[in-house]
């Protein structure tokens, strides 16, 4: 992708960073000024139509997913300043609160990492411009993926990254590289991507059928996909952890203990439901049924492509199907990535 922007590389399951090339000419073709990210997860395609000069809505129903499209996406020139590095880094010897290294011990990080975690996180919390506190907690983000192993919360695995053994897989040095180095490294990275596209762009940490905003032309769609066979992505259990520092002050009484891995408590997305998901999707179609959509999909999933554009030929005047062969991080499946343009009547 030739843009003029660059946006920062993530870890994270579901990212269609590595598919903007594709997805580029495709919006490139549709006549649209403003568009909704109603799925946004990283902002990557967010980002993308912002370089294209539209306005953007950017939507997702997790906080630290809304938080890193305030960061990217509404906020179009404020950058980190050193003295706001200086004011995070900083240890204010008053009375932290320790909801890490008290309830975390031995889970995802070592001691003295949680506690730096926990400080941190307070720190950031007490920055007063929203999008310098939101880039430091983009950047605390990827932090935390890049020092765990398969860049996940799923699991209570801390003992991968500290056995002294043979390693196949991983990257030692990586989990070892302490956190005030990663993190000093993505606020750099986020500082470099930030650019003004002069338009009123807007992060939005909803459920998507509670999102009231429909001053837009263009809706792309990219809910979590289920496989007709295999295992789905649970992004809240996926990624619990980072949404339990979005909550902080409520994270004590959200922590799930009866599990090992301690898990954020989320209410469970219904996209997520192998039974309910079809229906969750026409509903999609139903409520942006005047609306141009770009729906992201895979050749594999429930409901089927047949389905889905049985479906949008209800509501749409035309329907261009884009195929494209990727290859995903950790599945050893050779699918096709679907691209569905469905242009409406209106």
């Amino acid at each position: 992708m030739e843009n003029k922007n660059k946006f920062p590389p993530t870890r994270y399951q579901g990212s269609k960073f590595k598919l903007l090339k594709n997805i580029k000419p495709i919006l490139e073709d549709i006549k649209f000024n403003s568009a909704l990210d109603a799925f946004s997860g990283t902002a990557s395609v967010s980002y993308l139509m912002k370089d294209m000069g539209k306005r953007v809505y950017s939507n997702d129903i997790l906080k630290f997913n809304a938080i890193t499209a305030k960061a990217l996406i509404e906020n179009n020139k404020c950058l980190v300043k050193e003295d706001t590095i200086n004011f995070v880094f900083k240890n204010n010897d008053s009375s932290y609160l320790n909801i890490i290294s008290e309830n975390f011990e031995d889970v995802y990080f070592n001691s003295e990492e949680n506690i730096w975690l926990d400080r941190i996180i307070q720190n950031i919390f007490n920055i007063e411009n929203k999008y310098e506190q939101a880039i430091c907690f983009w950047a605390l983000f990827q932090s935390c993926i890049t020092k765990r192993p398969y860049g996940l919360f799923h699991r209570k695995n801390l003992h991968i990254r500290n056995a002294e053994v043979n390693r196949s897989f991983g990257n030692k040095k990586t989990w070892d590289t302490s956190f005030e180095v990663h993190f000093l490294k993505f606020i750099s990275q986020a500082n470099s991507s930030i650019f003004n596209n002069k338009q009123d762009n807007i992060s939005f940490n909803k459920n998507i059928f509670n999102l009231k905003e429909d001053n837009f032309e263009l809706v792309y769609l990219d809910p979590p996909y289920i496989p007709e066979k295999g295992s789905s992505t649970y992004y809240g259990d996926f990624y619990h952890f980072l949404e339990g520092i979005s909550n902080y002050y409520d994270w004590f009484e959200n922590i799930d203990g009866s599990k090992k891995h301690k898990p954020f408590s989320i209410e469970k997305n219904p996209f997520e439901n192998k039974d309910a998901n079809k229906d969750m999707i026409f509903k999609l179609f139903e409520k942006f049924k005047n609306k141009t959509i770009l729906f992201s999909y895979r050749s594999d999933g429930i409901p089927t492509i047949e389905e889905i554009i049985d479906k949008l030929t209800g509501s749409h005047k035309k329907i261009d199907i884009y195929n494209i062969d990727h290859q995903y991080v950790l599945s050893k499946k050779n699918m096709q990535e679907v691209l569905i343009k469905a242009t409406p009547y209106l």
